[in-house]
């Protein structure tokens, strides 16, 4: 896993970049997409993307608390931001109108991190972005991985006597259902006030909502995160090494013709 943002190409820029698109969610980690994003773009104009509520966001307003002020919370980060040429916007992802008033063909890249199994729909933000992308640009997002986080799977981690005399420890995921989307209310991070709702999707709806928008797959990542070596072994993620959590792909507007 990657201590910083990345960004996957195909081939190296031929020109310097003009205008980069980058979703961000106010969280910590923003600040540090956007530095990132300046340092890659040289002199090239960077807009962001703000399409959800954050996941702190969301857990202030569950929680409900009236020592928790969300507007200013939101309005402090935003001064942290300024001095950075950055604009935010707040639009729907399923308002093709709202997100096609960014205009169109203006962007080289847009990013979406963790967000898409969020989205009830996925249709009109995959429809807007080959409108808001240049002729051959190309839309990244990670996603939790619908193989390995679906509905239905448990995590286990069993002993089992081998017949060398010896104990083994064996730990990976049970899964007994994928094919059929579902929406349902879990927990991004155990424990927080609410759960929230989760969108699962098996492989092919997610890809095809990109294809039938006219983009085709070109790079595509399944991270496993590295083991541990502190803690004793369990049932975090960093304990399945060997099991992707998330997945990262590129997809590229396909070639006229």
């Amino acid at each position: 896993v990657a201590p910083c943002p990345v960004l996957i190409v195909r081939k190296p820029a031929g020109d310097p970049y003009r205008q980069v698109l980058a979703a961000v969610d106010f969280s910590p980690v923003t600040a540090s997409v956007i530095a990132h994003a300046l340092i890659l773009a040289g002199g090239a104009k960077v807009q962001t993307l703000h399409v959800l509520g954050s996941e702190v966001e969301q857990r202030l307003r569950r929680a409900k608390s009236d020592q928790v002020d969300v507007t200013g919370w939101l309005a402090r980060l935003r001064s942290e931001a300024e001095g950075i040429d950055v604009k935010y916007h707040v639009l729907d992802a399923a308002d093709e109108d709202a997100l096609l008033s960014l205009g169109a063909g203006r962007f080289d890249r847009a990013v979406c991190t963790m967000a898409l199994m969020d989205m009830p729909c996925l249709d009109p933000l995959m429809r807007s972005l080959t409108k808001l992308l240049k002729p051959q640009g190309c839309f990244v997002f990670s996603v939790i991985h619908p193989c390995f986080q679906a509905p239905a799977v448990q995590r286990f981690l069993e002993m089992s006597d081998e017949p060398s005399g010896r104990h083994e420890m064996r730990k990976g995921v049970r899964i007994w259902k994928y094919l059929r989307p579902e929406a349902r209310k879990t927990e991004g991070i155990i424990g927080q006030p609410q759960p929230q709702y989760y969108f699962h999707r098996p492989l092919q709806t997610i890809l095809n909502a990109g294809f039938r928008a006219g983009f085709v797959v070109d790079a595509l990542e399944e991270p496993g995160f590295a083991p541990d070596t502190i803690e004793p072994e369990g049932l975090r993620w960093m304990d399945f090494s060997e099991i992707p959590p998330v997945m990262v792909v590129r997809m590229t507007i396909k070639a006229a013709g």
